[in-house]
């Protein structure tokens, strides 16, 4: 028979909402992690507002924006979807993306832009390259 005392009791209790509080923030952490397929606008699509969480971003001295891989550029109060520039830096390749070689170099095609993988500091991340 085992008997506990009224502050292990509390020690437990303690223990148990302590797990129970780090087992929910870790489900809500891998739920955020999840990968959401994301729907791309077609290039020349028109949009008064940008999208939620968009990045301004500055390539070879053209500014735009930035969001789930689409790039955004001013146009008369308004933003228009256009490829992405060269040079740019992407983290996440676009869904549907191809692996393909160029002369001995690997790369990934989506829609005709292509994207060469390069590795920094452990991660890979790809570059908008012109062919």
């Amino acid at each position: 028979m085992v008997t506990t005392t009224r502050s292990n009791r509390c020690g437990m209790l303690k223990i148990f909402v302590i797990a129970g509080v780090l087992g929910l923030w870790s489900a809500d952490l891998a739920l955020a992690q999840r990968r959401v397929p994301v729907r791309h606008a077609r290039r020349g699509h028109v949009v008064r507002v940008l999208p939620r969480g968009h990045a301004s971003v500055t390539v070879r001295g053209v500014r735009g924006h930035s969001v789930g891989g689409t790039f955004y550029r001013p146009h008369s109060r308004r933003h228009v979807v256009v490829a992405p520039p060269v040079g740019a830096r992407v983290a996440v390749l676009p869904r549907g993306a191809v692996r393909v070689t160029r002369r001995g170099i690997s790369y990934y095609r989506h829609h005709n832009v292509h994207y060469r993988p390069v590795i920094s500091n452990g991660t890979t991340i790809f570059f908008v390259a012109r062919l």
